[in-house]
């Protein structure tokens, strides 16, 4: 991979892309030979709107509109400054700007079960959060500067902490965590990128910003 990848996104085949900052580009991981789609300045993250593929485009200000299958660009959305976390839920498209995050960069994810949660990375904590009426009820302290939750179909959490960067496993129902799977020796990020996480069916993704790879491994090796 020719520099650091941060997003991951999974399309219904089971192709999985990452948004590379540096090159400007969406790259097809599952498929390595493929040529990369150029989507503008600095893409960071991006997700599946039914068969759309859109992605966060952070220096340009837009969301990009990718052609999953020619790699082509086919419309744009000016949508602020800077957007960042791309999502898609209750019918609509969600996109997040850094400019208006806390200063403990929060990172929030799709509800499992009556929950959300929350990566707080500066304060190196999980957060979860009623989904009903938003009341903070469950804070768990967690080693390594957690940056990105990733949500199976069957709502297996899986926890991505920079430092290593290494993985683990979030049973929500107790909010108790599994053991960390450490995957390299990579100190944080601090406010050069971040990295992401994908989960599978029985397979789980993790992109390594310092390491310019994604890493792909069984989702039973976080036990």
């Amino acid at each position: 991979m020719p520099s650091g990848p941060v997003g991951l996104v999974a399309d219904g085949t089971g192709t999985v892309w990452a948004a590379i900052p540096a090159s400007d580009a969406l790259v097809q991981v599952s498929y390595p030979d493929a040529a990369p789609a150029d989507v503008g300045d600095t893409p960071l993250r991006a997700a599946f709107s039914g068969d759309e593929l859109w992605v966060s485009v952070f220096g340009a200000g837009v969301l990009a509109e990718v052609d999953a299958a020619t790699g082509d660009v086919t419309r744009t959305l000016e949508v602020g400054a800077e957007p960042e976390g791309i999502a898609d839920g209750f019918g609509s498209l969600w996109v997040l700007e850094p400019a208006r995050k806390s200063a403990t960069d929060r990172r929030v994810w799709p509800r499992v079960k009556d929950m959300l949660w929350v990566a707080c990375t500066r304060s190196s904590e999980l957060i979860g959060i009623a989904a009903d009426d938003l009341t903070v009820v469950e804070r768990i302290e967690v080693a390594g500067n957690p940056d990105a939750l990733g949500v199976g179909a069957d709502g297996t959490v899986v926890v991505a902490l920079q430092e290593g960067p290494a993985l683990r496993l979030l049973d929500a129902p107790s909010a108790e965590l599994g053991a960390a799977l450490t995957l390299s020796d990579k100190p944080q990020l601090f406010d050069q990128a971040n990295i992401d996480v994908l989960v599978g069916d029985d397979r789980v993704w993790l992109s390594s910003y310092s390491e310019a790879i994604v890493y792909e491994l069984p989702l039973s090796e976080l036990g």
